[in-house]
């Protein structure tokens, strides 16, 4: 098993307030150009989502500064290359994302659980996430959300890959 799970409840005030305003601001269905396809395509099984991607997250302002705050408190802005947020409503699903795999990735995920009950398969290993907490893995590691029963959100983090995430969270901002 090659993943970390990450205690973030120090921070569970700002990570909800991140989550509360992404909300309002709403989320996009995944169709066309923006879905993520990787070998899917092919197999005839595309992912069916919704999100905000970093575009939209760097447009609107207030949800930036929300997200930095957030990511300050936790010590890890510096290493921050990429967020964007998932979204899996009833009966949606992230098919199988194995377009990287063992590919050399200049970062990794920190996927911030941001509801109750959150899952995901990673190496063919299915790993629950507490809310509150982050799964830490690398994108060339194939994984999957299984068809979701109730609403899954997660804030999709990622890191520079030469950054110990724990040392960064337990140091002082």
């Amino acid at each position: 098993m090659n993943y970390k799970i990450h205690d973030l409840n120090i921070a569970q005030d700002s990570i909800q307030d991140v989550s509360d305003y992404a909300d309002t601001v709403g989320y996009k269905r995944a169709v066309g150009t923006g879905r993520r396809t990787g070998g899917s395509a092919a197999r005839g099984n595309l992912s069916s989502y919704e999100y905000l991607n970093t575009s939209k997250v760097l447009l609107n302002q207030p949800l930036y500064k929300k997200i930095k705050g957030m990511c300050e408190e936790l010590n890890i802005w510096d290493f921050i290359l990429v967020n964007y947020f998932l979204q899996l409503q009833r009966k949606d699903y992230l098919d199988l994302q194995d377009y990287w795999e063992g590919e050399r990735m200049i970062g990794k995920f920190l996927s911030i659980a941001l509801t109750e009950n959150n899952s995901i398969e990673v190496d063919g290993v299915v790993v629950n996430v507490p809310k509150y907490s982050a799964i830490e893995f690398s994108p060339s590691q194939p994984h999957a959300i299984s068809e979701v029963q109730e609403k899954q959100t997660w804030l999709v983090l990622m890191v520079a890959n030469y950054v110990d995430v724990d040392k960064a969270i337990r140091s002082d901002p």
